[in-house]
């Protein structure tokens, strides 16, 4: 859309991994009705998760969300305070028929947050979106905003369920929707596990 994506080489990603993705938004007024950093097409789902990882560069603010111009839902973050941005004067959501089940971040090593916003209800024409703000009062869908070409941010493993929980991260590089496989788990102990007693 409105940012271009590279490559710094000298930054782990969340799984340990090296290389990670750089959204840069450009020169330019972008918004007013769209998601300006990137989006996914029409969500299909009723229930649906978005959460990405992402890492301070320049930027302070972050938006993830469900949505568009007639309705939206979204999750507007603060790296600096490391916090979700609940200011009732600054809408996060918009229209009827797309409801937040929950929006929030968990923090992660290296200086990386995974944020996430849950919603039921189908989010209309604008799909999933992502983008970089500058003035958290002008982050909702439908304001438009002037960049310098310098806001950026790292960017890892953006993920869209269609469960209203987070789940692990899950690969897909296709392009298409794939099923994960389910989690395992295999012990080598002998005896019961006593979680009371620290065992």
């Amino acid at each position: 859309l409105n940012s271009t994506f590279t490559t710094d080489n000298n930054v782990t990603n969340p799984d340990g991994s090296v290389g990670a993705k750089v959204l840069t938004m450009n020169s330019t007024t972008a918004g007013g009705g769209d998601f300006a950093g990137f989006k996914t097409g029409t969500s299909a789902y009723n229930l649906q998760t978005a959460s990405v990882f992402v890492k301070k560069k320049t930027a302070r603010y972050v938006v993830i969300g469900h949505g568009g111009l007639s309705k939206y839902q979204q999750t507007l973050f603060d790296f600096d305070t490391e916090s979700i941005i609940t200011d009732p004067s600054i809408s996060q959501h918009s229209g009827s028929g797309l409801n937040l089940l929950e929006r929030g971040f968990t923090k992660y090593p290296n200086g990386w947050y995974r944020i996430y916003c849950i919603t039921s209800g189908a989010t209309g024409n604008n799909g999933t979106g992502f983008q970089i703000v500058n003035n958290p009062a002008r982050s909702k869908v439908g304001m438009s905003e002037a960049y310098d070409g310098t806001e950026a941010v790292y960017i890892w493993g953006f993920n869209i369920t269609d469960k209203p929980f987070i789940s692990s991260y899950i690969p897909n590089f296709s392009g298409s929707i794939v099923t994960k496989v389910a989690d395992t788990y295999t012990s080598t102990a002998t005896t019961v596990l006593d979680r009371d007693g620290g065992n």
